[in-house]
């Protein structure tokens, strides 16, 4: 299911809920009749725990100076990245499709120390995207976003080069914890050593 036009990409909502609710050892059932539209209906187990109320505070996020291109196709998703990480001290290049993310790597490989990549996007997956750059400069830390997908794999990680997966919705401190630990891995860093 997808409100994109054709042609235009998949869409990922469903694929977020799927994840979320299947993480919570929960189902989804739908009723769909062409023409007519979808009911969904998600059931969640029952528990009798509160949840904690206590307020944790917000841990400092890493920061860096690296230069990060960030692909998305959704404008919104691309933009919001791409400031949150700017307000981390981060370098960062936003670009709407696989094939001008591509171009603009090809012209200038070394410019980039890092890239955050969407996986369901139109012609050409965040996978297909990251083989392309990785044949390019095969050193590149690479780190894929999905909402769900069978096809991401700790062995198409291992295969393809990625670095990182983080599944969506991202977190925001996640992100970063994520993203720095890709950065300093690639420098040769332990986290210790890093901090």
């Amino acid at each position: 299911f997808t409100t994109k036009e054709v042609d235009k990409g998949t869409g990922m909502g469903l694929a977020v809920v799927h994840g979320i609710v299947i993480s919570s050892q929960g189902m989804i059932t739908v009723d769909s009749t062409p023409g007519r539209g979808s009911t969904f209906h998600l059931y969640f187990p029952i528990t009798s725990e509160r949840p904690a109320s206590v307020a944790r505070p917000e841990a400092e996020l890493p920061a860096g100076r690296e230069r990060i291109m960030v692909v998305d196709d959704e404008e919104a998703i691309a933009t919001m990245t791409g400031r949150l990480l700017a307000t981390q001290g981060y370098q960062v290049t936003t670009c709407l499709d696989s094939a001008s993310a591509l171009a603009q790597f090809q012209a200038a490989p070394s410019t980039f120390d890092l890239v955050i990549t969407d996986q369901t996007m139109p012609e050409m997956t965040g996978l297909e995207l990251s083989q392309k750059l990785l044949a390019i400069r095969a050193d590149l830390p690479i780190v894929l976003c999905t909402g769900y997908s069978s096809k991401i794999t700790p062995e198409t990680m291992a295969e393809t080069g990625i670095k990182e997966i983080l599944m969506k919705p991202v977190e925001r401190q996640e992100m970063n914890r994520r993203i720095r630990m890709v950065l300093d891995a690639a420098r040769g860093l332990t986290p210790d050593a890093a901090g």
